[in-house]
């Protein structure tokens, strides 16, 4: 309570303030600062007991009914105005809310003798605790929605009114954590941007962000916003930066940028149905990275030729009891069906190590070097063939399924896996139902799968690179540690080294090669990888547009050269400032930040 009320000093309103953030999402605003009434602080919740058990447990279920009917509602009038397919993501928190771990959690701690705020605050702080834990970066963004959904709870708990307020003309969102009930609050032809002084850059927020196109900064933890309320604000989403009350020369310089953002997005949209192809003829297809469903209309919004990606271990994550194979199969069925007759490459259950699945009970001293991956679905093969079964029965019919095997280090690895997948798909053809084999990829993440890909290779249908993690491996560097994370770039030339040899010896045997992973997203990486001549790139959905504006901008022959040139540098950031000067001179610079 005392950290939540010390005063803190107001900034004089006349003089320019520079903060620096985490770029999330591209693009550039001018417009008006507005810091949500309703951002509830769950450290300001004073321990208390309960007086009347039964009646904090009614007022907890009612706070739960009052977010429910926002969520039903779209956040307010404002959430008349978004888009379907973002509203889909509100099934994430109704998902949330009926969990018993949440619900049930709370209940007990009242009747124990907790007033609800507390008991919620606890709750709540225990669920992100096993969710900030997971060794993956996506999931354990996922915290920030149980963390959003406490807050809602926590500020209908304290009877605050929940009405439309007076937003600037250019809304941007300043907060902690900036939920979605909160984004929707705001009418659509308002909401300009948004700044998070926490979050991720795989939270909904952001997501959310990107799926409107509007930029986004993150980490911007100096900024002193809650004083701050109707103030002038330049955000900058390319390279992290906000300008409190600007000058009338910096204003007018972000004016003009936010022009040419204007000009450039009007051209992203004319590319969505043009295929992607280089001007000499090479087609490379971009495809979407999906986690959630309700990703799924996003993905088809932006032209995705497929899905690259399917991170199948969420539904896992979320209970207590392993999911059934009939809860499996809707779920998988609904995403191939969705894309039919395109591709869809679903990752087997990538648990293990941090992401710790509530049923398996067992600790490691290294996580990250331990069992997870195709390790940990060997090692108990009754999970591994409920998600077998599940996926070929989703199959059945459609015929677009591909499965990738995650963080495969030995050809043994390999041969059992096909061992249980035969036995899936016999098992299913003795009961009657209709099973074929789809085709069988791996995903290189493990500098030992590097080595061996030519003998890897031969064994599978495709080859997936998963630069996020063997830029990881290979550097021996934890992205996510302040003291090292400076070092890890997939830009690193040792990096690129590495794709570059499962390329080679995926191509030798005839092969296709898709990479996937931050590096596929970023216009500068995917010109980089157009060069060494990979098949397909692996996306958040939005993200496509800019890559396909490099693809159809790009020779084969350039980008060969620029793959070449990269090789020769000692740098992951001479690599980059090569790649922005290429996409310069071709006029679209702008891809990668304003001004360009």
């Amino acid at each position: 309570m005392i950290e939540s009320t010390e005063p803190r000093p107001l900034p004089r309103r006349e003089m320019q303030q520079i903060y620096f953030g985490t770029p999330a999402a591209p693009g550039v605003v001018v417009g008006r600062l507005y810091w949500p009434s309703s951002d509830v602080d769950p450290k300001a919740v004073p321990d208390r007991a309960s007086a009347d058990a039964d009646l904090d447990i009614s007022d907890f279920q009612d706070a739960l009914s009052a977010v429910r009917a926002e969520l039903r509602g779209g956040g307010g009038e404002g959430g008349k105005s978004v888009p379907e397919d973002l509203m889909a993501l509100y099934q994430v928190y109704e998902m949330i809310l009926g969990d018993p771990n949440l619900v049930d959690t709370v209940i007990a701690r009242i009747r124990s003798g907790q007033w609800a705020p507390a008991a919620v605050r606890d709750t709540t702080r225990e669920l992100t605790a096993r969710f900030e834990a997971m060794d993956d970066a996506y999931l354990r963004a996922r915290a920030e929605d149980i963390r959003s959904v406490g807050r809602r709870i926590l500020y209908h708990l304290q009877s605050q009114a929940n009405t439309l307020e007076d937003f600037p003309e250019r809304t941007v969102l300043v907060g902690k954590s900036i939920g979605l009930t909160c984004i929707t609050g705001v009418p659509a032809d308002r909401l300009a941007g948004l700044v998070f002084t926490g979050s991720s850059p795989l939270s909904h927020g952001v997501i959310v962000a990107r799926a409107l196109r509007i930029p986004a900064v993150i980490d911007a933890a100096g900024l002193i916003s809650d004083h701050c309320n109707g103030r002038e604000i330049i955000l900058d989403g390319y390279r992290g930066r906000i300008v409190l009350d600007p000058t009338s020369e910096v204003r007018a310089e972000f004016q003009r940028f936010e022009h040419e953002e204007s000009e450039l997005k009007i051209r992203l949209d004319g590319l969505r149905d043009l295929p992607s192809r280089t001007p000499d003829g090479r087609h490379v297809s971009l495809e979407a990275n999906i986690t959630l469903l309700d990703e799924i209309r996003s993905a088809k919004k932006q032209g995705a030729a497929g899905v690259g990606l399917y991170r199948s271990e969420f539904p896992f994550l979320l209970r207590d009891t392993l999911p059934g194979e009939d809860t499996q199969y809707a779920i998988y069925r609904e995403l191939l069906a969705a894309f039919h007759p395109l591709p869809v490459t679903i990752r087997t259950l990538d648990a293990g190590g941090d992401k710790v699945l509530p049923y398996l009970r067992f600790s490691e001293d290294n996580p990250a070097l331990g069992q997870r991956g195709i390790r940990l679905c060997l090692e108990h093969p009754e999970i591994f063939l409920t998600q077998l079964r599940a996926l070929l029965r989703a199959n059945a019919g459609l015929g677009n399924l591909r499965l990738l095997l995650p963080m495969l280090t030995l050809k043994s690895e390999l041969q059992e896996a096909r061992v249980l997948i035969e036995r899936a798909r016999n098992g299913l053809e003795e009961e009657g139902q209709p099973a074929s084999l789809p085709p069988l990829g791996i995903m290189v993440e493990v500098p030992a799968a590097v080595f061996r890909i030519d003998e890897l290779a031969g064994e599978v249908d495709f080859v997936s690179v998963g630069t996020n993690d063997l830029t990881q491996y290979v550097l021996a560097t934890d992205r996510g540690n302040p003291y090292v994370g400076k070092m890890y770039d997939s830009l690193t030339p040792a990096v690129l080294d590495a794709i570059g040899m499962v390329a080679e010896g995926a191509r030798r045997r005839g092969r296709p090669v898709s990479v996937g992973g931050e590096l596929a997203g970023d216009p500068a990486g995917a010109l980089l990888l157009l060069g060494l001549g990979v098949d397909a790139l692996s996306m958040t959905p939005g993200s496509i547009g800019r890559v396909k504006q490099v693809i159809r901008t790009f020779s084969a022959d350039q980008a060969g050269d620029l793959w070449g040139d990269a090789l020769k540098e000692d740098s992951a950031d001479r690599v980059r400032e090569r790649l922005e000067q290429a996409l310069e001179e071709k006029g679209i610079g702008s891809l990668v930040g304003p001004g360009r």
